[in-house]
Parts: C-alpha cells; sequence; structure tokens
C-alpha cells in the first residue's frame, strides 16, 4: 500500500484516517433484505468485514471465551446499519481486563479492507455499511479463576446497542512473552512512524511514539529488533526508506570511521521495550550494490560494491572487526547478527566469508533460499514458506540454532496479505 503523507486528524474526532472506497461496491441483499435498524452481532475473528458488503453474520449467537491468565483472546462484533450513525461510541461493563476498539479500513490493492486496530474514541457509520469492533480480553496473572460476564456497547445518537459474552479465566498461568519458546521475527520499519508523526528520527519524541507498537510486538513473541548497518539497504523497495543506523565517514586518506550512536540508543530503546534479546543487523550486501558514506566535508558518496572483490573486503574488514569491538563494550556480542536476506547465492558466500575471516564472533542471520552449505554457519535462518526441508530442520534442530519461515510476495495462500483473510495469519 503506497498513500502520500496524510495529516493525522486528532483522536478526539474520527478514525484517524481512512480513504473512500475505490470500487463503490453496493451489496444488494441491503435493498433485499430490507433491515430496519442498526444490528450488532459477534462474528468471527478469522473473517474481515468488508465496509459495503452485508455481513454473513447470525445475530444472537453468544461469544464465550475460555483463557489463561496472562493470555491475550480476541473477539470480533460487527456493527452494520441501513441508516446513519454519527460519532458512534463504545465501551465495555463487567469485565476490567477487557478493552475495544473500531477496525480502521485502508487500501489495499485497489480495495478498502479492515485492518488497523484504532483507538479513535468515535466513528460515523455511513447508511448501508458495516463497521467491526475488535475485543480484547487480557487477564493478569494474579485474576482469580471463573467465569466474568461482560457486555459490549456500541451508542450513537438515540441508539444503544449492547452484546454480552462471557470469558472463563482457567487456573493455568500463561508464561511472560520473554520466556517462551514461540520465536517470532516481524521486520519493523521505525522510519515510518518518524514520517507520519513528522519528528526527527529517533528523537525522545520519536521514540515515545514507537514505544506502544515496540511493546505490542514484544507480548507477542517478538525475539529480534531489525537495524541497519547500511543506507536503504533494501534499495527502496520500503515506501518509508531505511537509513542506516550506523554513520560511514571516509577520511581524506580513504581511512573510515564509525559511528555507532545511532544504533547505540536504539537498540537500547528496543530492549527497554521488550524487543530481543536478539538484533539483526541490514545488510553487507545492498540490493543496490552501493554503499553510501560521508566524507569529512559533510558530503554524501556512493561506493559500488562487489562482493568477492578485494575492494568489497579493503571495506568491510575494518567495519567488522570495530564492529566486533563495540558489540563486546556494550555486551551486545554473540545477540547481535549480521544479516543478510534474498541476494544471489554467490555473494552471498563472498560476504559470509568475510564475515568468518574477520568477525567470526559475530553470527549471521539469513533470509533466503535453503542452501545446504549455509546449514552449519547460519545461526537466525528464516526460509521461504515451502523451502523447509525436514531433513535440515533435524539437523539444525540438534544444534539449537533457530530455523523459522516467512511469506513476501508468495504464495497467495497463506500469506499476511492486508487482504487476507485473518485465519491465515
Amino acid at each position: 500500500m503506497k498513500l502520500g503523507i496524510q495529516t493525522p486528524v486528532p483522536r478526539q474526532a474520527h478514525a484517524a484516517f481512512e480513504p473512500t472506497d475505490p470500487k463503490s461496491l453496493k451489496d444488494l441483499r441491503w435493498e433485499e433484505t430490507r433491515i430496519p435498524k442498526p444490528v450488532l452481532a459477534w462474528g468471527s475473528t478469522d473473517a474481515r468485514y468488508l465496509r459495503h458488503a452485508l455481513p454473513d453474520v447470525k445475530p444472537d449467537v453468544p461469544l464465550a471465551l475460555t483463557a489463561w491468565r496472562g493470555e491475550r483472546v480476541s473477539g470480533q462484533a460487527v456493527l452494520w446499519s441501513p441508516r446513519q450513525m454519527n460519532e458512534v461510541r463504545i465501551r465495555l461493563e463487567g469485565i476490567p481486563f477487557a478493552s475495544a476498539r473500531f477496525v480502521r479500513f485502508v487500501r489495499a490493492d485497489n480495495a478498502l479492507v479492515p485492518d488497523i486496530l484504532d483507538d479513535a474514541e468515535s466513528v460515523v457509520v455511513e447508511p448501508q455499511t458495516t463497521r467491526s469492533i475488535w475485543v480484547s480480553v487480557e487477564p493478569p496473572p494474579g485474576t482469580k479463576p471463573g467465569r466474568y460476564e461482560g457486555t459490549l456497547y456500541a451508542e450513537g445518537g438515540r441508539t444503544s446497542l449492547s452484546l454480552p459474552f462471557t470469558v472463563d479465566v482457567l487456573p493455568r498461568t500463561l508464561p511472560p512473552p520473554a520466556e517462551w519458546r514461540f520465536y517470532l521475527d516481524l521486520w519493523q520499519n521505525p522510519y515510518s512512524i518518524a514520517r507520519w508523526h513528522r519528528v526527527k528520527p529517533f528523537s525522545d519524541e520519536h521514540l515515545r511514539l514507537m514505544r506502544p507498537h515496540l511493546r505490542l510486538l514484544a507480548d507477542a513473541g517478538q525475539k529480534v529488533l531489525t537495524t541497519t548497518l547500511l543506507h536503504d539497504p533494501w534499495g527502496g523497495q520500503t515506501f518509508d526508506p531505511y537509513s542506516s543506523m550506523v554513520d560511514w565517514v571516509r577520511m581524506a586518506d580513504g581511512t573510515y570511521k564509525w559511528d555507532f550512536s545511532t544504533f547505540d540508543r536504539y537498540v537500547a530503546f528496543g530492549k527497554s521495550c521488550g524487543v530481543g534479546p536478539f538484533v539483526n543487523v541490514y545488510s553487507m550486501i545492498p540490493w543496490t550494490n552501493k554503499i553510501r558514506v560521508r566524507n569529512e566535508r559533510g558530503e554524501y558518496e556512493w561506493l559500488a560494491l562487489e562482493p568477492g572483490k578485494p575492494s568489497y573486503e579493503a571495506i568491510f574488514a575494518p567495519f567488522l572487526k570495530e564492529f566486533t569491538q563495540h558489540l563486546k563494550k556494550k555486551g551486545w556480542l554473540g545477540t547481535t547478527r549480521i544479516a543478510m536476506d534474498e541476494r544471489p547465492l554467490p555473494v552471498m558466500k563472498a560476504a559470509f566469508d568475510v564475515v568468518r575471516r574477520h568477525a567470526p564472533q559475530i553470527p549471521v542471520a539469513l533470509a533466503g533460499d535453503a542452501n545446504p552449505e549455509f546449514k552449519d554457519f547460519v545461526e537466525d535462518w528464516c526460509l521461504m514458506l515451502g523451502d523447509v526441508a525436514p531433513t535440515l530442520l533435524s539437523a539444525r534442530r540438534q544444534m539449537r540454532k533457530p530455523t523459522t519461515f516467512y511469506v513476501c510476495c508468495v504464495p497467495n495462500r497463506p500469506n499476511t496479505f492486508t487482504d487476507a483473510p485473518p485465519a491465515e495469519s
């Protein structure tokens, strides 16, 4: 999804930003069923309910959730109306550890789909449209076991709708996410948050705005913080390009100095949010095969890179030695990995050889092909879904090395596309 810069709307107004539906589709069932008044009912957390579609939801179906203490469980309510409802607000009663948020629509593949859990206090429900409401239930570790009864209210103008639900809290406690074996590595882009809020990257205000995002990731079991050692390692594939968290300065005599202050600030911040303990640093093989450096006059220059050539090793050998000593001083050596992704096999092998020679204490992470010769060297290996060979998994499991899978533009199903059913995630 690529939207231009939008001015955020204050929280007290409607949902922060919702584009118009590019297809302007109309579900004829609205006219056929002639719904006389707004309806609020429980739907499925495995489905997305489109804005102009009459939802396939049966009213009066109860919601009965079951949770361990320390666990998060969810329900999705669906509100649809034949007429406009202004300033619709939601609230919960009866269960202190439950919360509710509207689901905001975004544009994806030229269609409008519900995706963002919105903190807006109110929304407008237009005529013959549908709006989802996401309910999260998180019993704290000290919660007394038993059945809890709650009610969700949706109120707008003279209309007040309610939905009862129950939560059975079991006498079991889920350990905190930091103790989970579940290994989650969703890449983060802190620069998008800075751009949206128009703040200086890694300023105090930027970190304040990022904290709730990283806390959510930590609570989901996130084990890795995404960082960069070069400018724009993915060659502009992301709408908000990543800059380098390491400042490369080329001196007049051709040697280099490195400023790790931004990297240090972000890593310490990410760890304070509970993300970790691992840090993946991208990448020694930028997709453009160029590296951006700054000269002593403060001007940026681009240098061509070709892994396997002496000039490549001449650039990275001193960096890797300096980076190793820096990580050792910070106490991050062993949990910080040089990471690479989806580059051609010959250049990856060349880059790995440079790491082996000049930074043997720094582990390597890879998101890419299942080449058997990497199975012993790569510490954190993320394979394309479908390339996960049982024999490779077995060998790495014996070495206690994490092996995960990822999806990208493929396969079509299952995937984590914005318009994919939540059940696939």
